[in-house]
């Protein structure tokens, strides 16, 4: 029958069998189906039911019309559409749910092995794999009755264990525990094995996931795995995080500390600013640890720097002094910290405390410290009372220095002595003599000492220490003293500030070499006449640089090093606009005339600019005014090394390597005997290797020979295997086609020639150790001395088969030319580059029956 639908506004197809047909089942009226019982028995019987076709998952719209009119259809909303899609999504959401649960708890989509680090989560699950952990992929849920029977089973276990067993505890962990502490034991394992700080490394990264993740994980610890986890963490990489964090670790699971232990736990958090503690745990241990024999000396030391960072220098003395009374300790680093500490007190008395203590470590220091030790200790304490201003006090102790270094048997301890004598015939080094005597007594300097020489070998000692900043301040110290310093000192606190390199250094070196500069040029306006311009002019330097506040009072005249240290930095940094300014200010108002070192850094200057032709420019115009030196001349090799090599071969403006040779030969020949001397001392194997590479770039083994031959006869130098290797290498790239012709296997010309240059290398080796072994039996070198490759004997021998090797390359360039000719030419060769070649060597003809 037709009725209303109760769920649309439209008749209900009764017997319209759709998908969603059991919606509307509701909606019919329960009638006796009639036609059963017309069917015949056996077909009751049968119970057929019609066969309904899949229709998989359609979706299903309904519309309304009027009538047949199609264009009147409208969609009808359905209000359990909504409803349907969240049980929809709700359920595909429970499916996917179902699929993580068949996985398992350790499952690749669990949230334990989603908690991991991305790159972490395979190695975990192969872990899991091996342990058999993870289930096979074949796996299956347990049905309910399963677990209902699993149930039964375990309540009848229960009963029967509750029955049978008698009262015990047991500790059980969770499975996901169990694999952190796994990860823990294999980190531990390996750690063992193979003593690295990576590994190390690895296992406290364990050991912090399994505090995270393993409750109550520091109560499962045995003690021997926290040692080993503190000597992991105590290596040559200082962790005192790490210590710290282990340290309370270990004493909120009761764990005791070893005895080295305690004291690496204290600095550790010292280190970490929790001084506090640190500070409670030493008093905790000082009746124990500090009468320890192999510890006493490191724990005292760490109380007393403990209580200085507290700022309590009386109890940091109080410490010291009773460590040297109930200890063999000779460390005198405890006393120092003490006056660092005392000298930084705002105390009124602090001066007093402060001499008291450093005439306490004089005596420490004079019985038990060499001279070296006692000069280190007191130049410290002189660098900590010029930072804390106290200068009276750092100058007294720079006197003792001064003193010590001179032999001297007066110091201010011996002074003290005398002193109390006069007071008392039997005096007692303590606190109240220092006080009658008094402090400026003790502290006196003496009218001698007051001069800038004096401080000269302070500042000096300071630089070599490389406390510049220090230095400074005895410069200031000078001033107040009414010693005004010289232009030395202050050159080397120059250099030693551009040395350091930092921002702040270059700029207050730059503003001291300036203000000296200034001075200079007032100097040199206070010498000229009245009348002239430049006493109204006012100088460039005085307007661009501020003074450093050292020299507020003045500067030192600066000289011509101060402005080659000042030109140095400049050429280096590239700054041609400051440079050029310094050497006009220089030959100019300064009237300072440049010397060798100057014109150096001109030239490498220009080298550094890529300007190769201006480099033998500016040699050729300063060498009239200023006298070249060695230094000069290398900076010309050194040009020549780009000059004669590709892309500026055939740039031009650069001389020929023969004519460079022979420039450096006249000079040498003009120099006075002590001079010679003086330059062949410091003629370097780096000189003489770049010599010969500039000749050999340039392919002339003519010109080669005789650089060998002059070099020896000029500076006495002789070449290095390096010179023979350079030799070879040239000879093989640019004559190849002489001794080896060009490969027939090999397809590119490129190819073809790298195959060429192989093997004439080989060639060549081969024919030098021919010769070098032929000599060694026509003549009488030493065979062990010749075995020495930088001997003077192989030096020797490596000279004469470089000089045979070179004469048969002339001779095979020279190609139908006599072999007297050849010598000809090469005799002429040697004489227009200003050395001489021995004929006789030539003659001789090494290289005549060498098998090619």
């Amino acid at each position: 029958m037709r009725s209303i639908c109760r769920l649309s506004r439209r008749w209900h197809q009764q017997f319209c069998r759709s998908p969603s047909f059991s919606a509307h089942q509701q909606c019919l009226q329960v009638l006796q189906p009639t036609r059963q019982y017309r069917q015949p028995a056996r077909a009751r019987l049968q119970g057929r039911k019609p066969t309904l076709s899949s229709l998989g998952s359609p979706d299903v719209h309904e519309y309304e019309q009027q009538g047949e009119d199609a264009s009147s259809r409208r969609p009808l909303h359905n209000p359990l559409d909504p409803e349907a899609a969240a049980l929809k999504a709700e359920l595909d959401q429970l499916d996917q749910e179902l699929e993580i649960m068949k996985e398992g708890p350790f499952g690749p989509n669990s949230d334990f092995v989603r908690s991991f680090p991305a790159d972490e989560r395979e190695e975990l699950l192969r872990a899991l794999e091996e342990d058999g952990v993870m289930p096979a992929e074949s796996a299956d849920l347990i049905s309910e009755d399963d677990l209902e029977e699993l149930a039964r089973e375990e309540e009848g276990k229960k009963q029967s264990t509750q029955a049978k067993s008698p009262l015990k505890v047991t500790l059980s962990i969770p499975v996901r525990d169990k694999i952190y502490v796994k990860r823990f034991n294999t980190a531990l394992e390996v750690a063992q094995q193979k003593d690295d700080d990576k590994e190390y490394f690895a296992l406290w990264k364990w050991y912090l996931r399994c505090q995270q993740r393993v409750s109550n994980f520091a109560l499962i610890i045995p003690e021997d795995v926290w040692h080993f986890l503190w000597r992991s963490q105590s290596t040559r990489f200082y962790r005192p995080k790490h210590l710290s964090m282990l340290g309370k670790d270990m004493i909120k699971a009761d764990v005791s500390l070893e005895d080295k232990e305690w004291i690496e736990y204290i600095d550790a958090l010292q280190a970490t600013g929790d001084v506090a503690t640190a500070t409670e745990i030493w008093e905790q241990q000082r009746s124990r640890l500090g009468t320890n024999d192999e510890l006493a000396e490191l724990f005292w030391i760490t109380g007393v720097r403990l209580y200085v960072q507290l700022g309590k220098p009386q109890k940091a003395q109080r410490l010291a002094f009773e460590c040297y009374e109930h200890t063999t300790m000779i460390n005198p680093e405890v006393l120092v910290m003490v006056i660092s500490a005392w000298a930084k007190s705002q105390a009124p008395y602090a001066d007093l405390k402060t001499w008291y203590c450093y005439l306490e470590l004089c005596k420490k220091l004079e019985a038990r410290a060499d001279d070296k030790t006692r000069l280190e200790i007191l130049g410290r304490i002189s660098s900590v009372l010029l930072e804390v201003h106290r200068p009276s006090l750092a100058v007294a102790v720079f006197k003792d220095m001064f003193l010590l270094t001179a032999s001297a048997p007066q110091n201010s301890l011996t002074m003290f002595r005398d002193l109390g004598k006069r007071l008392n015939d039997d005096p007692h080094f303590n606190e109240d003599l220092v006080t009658q005597i008094g402090l400026s007594a003790l502290v006196s300097f003496p009218r001698r000492f007051s001069n800038k020489y004096f401080f000269a070998a302070w500042i000096k000692w300071l630089l070599g220490e490389g406390r510049t900043d220090d230095a400074a301040l005895v410069v200031e110290l000078m001033y107040e003293r009414g010693a005004k310093p010289d232009a030395g000192p202050m050159n080397g606190l120059v250099a030693a500030w551009f040395r350091r390199g930092s921002p702040r250094d270059r700029e207050v070196a730059e503003q001291t070499a300036w203000a000296m500069i200034q001075s200079r040029l007032d100097l040199v306006r206070e010498r000229q006449a009245q009348g002239e311009t430049v006493n109204g002019t006012k100088s460039v330097a005085s307007t661009e640089h501020r003074r450093p506040f050292f020299l507020k009072r003045g500067a030192p005249a600066a000289t011509i090093e101060t402005f080659s240290i000042l030109l140095q930095h400049y050429t280096r940094r590239s700054d041609l606009a400051s440079a050029s300014q310094l050497t006009d200010v220089m030959t100019g108002s300064a009237q300072i005339k440049p010397n060798s070192f100057i014109m150096n850094h001109w030239l490498y200057a220009s080298l550094r600019s890529g300007q190769i032709a201006e480099v033998w420019t500016k040699f050729s115009s300063l060498k009239r005014s200023i006298p070249p030196d060695l230094d000069t001349f290398a900076a010309l090799w050194d040009t020549g090394k780009s000059a004669y090599a590709f892309p500026h071969r055939h740039g031009g403006g650069f001389p020929e390597v023969r004519t460079l040779f022979t420039e450096m030969q006249e000079w040498f020949q003009a120099l006075e005997a002590k001079k010679k001397a003086s330059i062949r001392e410091d003629f370097s194997a780096d000189l003489y290797e770049q010599i010969i590479r500039c000749f050999c770039l340039s392919s002339d083994p003519q010109g080669t020979l005789c650089a060998l031959h002059g070099l020896k006869q000029s500076f006495n130098a002789l070449p290095h295997d390096e010179v023979s290797r350079l030799v070879i290498m040239q000879v093989a790239r640019a004559f190849a086609s002489d001794f080896v012709p060009l490969s027939a296997r090999a397809r590119g010309l490129r190819m073809k020639k790298n195959l060429q240059y192989q093997s004439a290398v080989k060639t060549l080796t081969e024919i030098v150790l021919a010769i070098s072994d032929k000599m060694v039996q026509e003549s009488d070198f030493d065979p062990d001395a010749v075995e020495k490759e930088e001997s003077e004997a192989a030096q020797a021998l490596r000279l004469n088969v470089l000089t045979a090797f070179l004469c048969l390359v002339i001779e095979k360039r020279m190609k139908g030319i006599a072999p007297e000719d050849v010598v000809q030419r090469i005799l002429e060769v040697a004489e227009g580059m200003r050395t001489s070649m021995p004929g006789d060597l030539l003659q001789q003809r090494h290289w005549g029956d060498v098998e090619m």
